[in-house]
């Protein structure tokens, strides 16, 4: 298979494998054994789920392996349905959500130093924000997470 991407080219074969992650499980997941990617505008964007050598040295040279997409499935190269979606349908996820705190890092080293930010799977973690949430709705059908931002 060959995705080409805005920000990269991924270049592999498609498998089937069990995927654990923190502490969820899914088997049978269809994902893409990278055999080859090409990064343009980044070093902190890679496309690749499992990843088997080739030009990802840097990838995996920073501690990764590779990383699973947060899309739709109308948005899938491989017309499967991703990770966190399997999770909803499987009602394995306390509540249909996940969020991100995202670090906020100002007049720091570059991002490869930082911490980054924290991923919860069915929930919010209350321990990382004050108030309360507003939830919106997305902009159009689901596809990319698009929302209409009013100033």
């Amino acid at each position: 298979m060959d995705i080409i991407y805005g920000s990269g080219k991924v270049h592999g074969t498609i498998a089937s494998d069990t995927i654990t992650f923190a502490g969820f499980t899914v088997t049978d997941q269809e994902l893409c054994v990278c055999i080859r990617m090409t990064r343009v505008d980044s070093d902190l964007f890679y496309i690749a789920v499992a990843v088997t050598g080739g030009s990802t040295s840097s990838l995996i040279s920073h501690g990764l392996s590779g990383f699973m997409g947060l899309g739709f499935s109308s948005l899938s190269a491989l017309e499967t349905t991703p990770f966190w979606e399997t999770l909803c349908n499987t009602n394995q996820l306390a509540e249909p959500l996940f969020s991100f705190y995202l670090e906020r890092h100002i007049n720091q080293p570059p991002m490869d130093t930082a911490p980054g930010g924290i991923l919860t799977l069915g929930g919010t973690n209350s321990s990382l924000y004050q108030g309360s949430i507003e939830y919106m709705s997305l902009a159009g059908a689901e596809s990319y997470w698009l929302l209409n931002v009013h100033c």
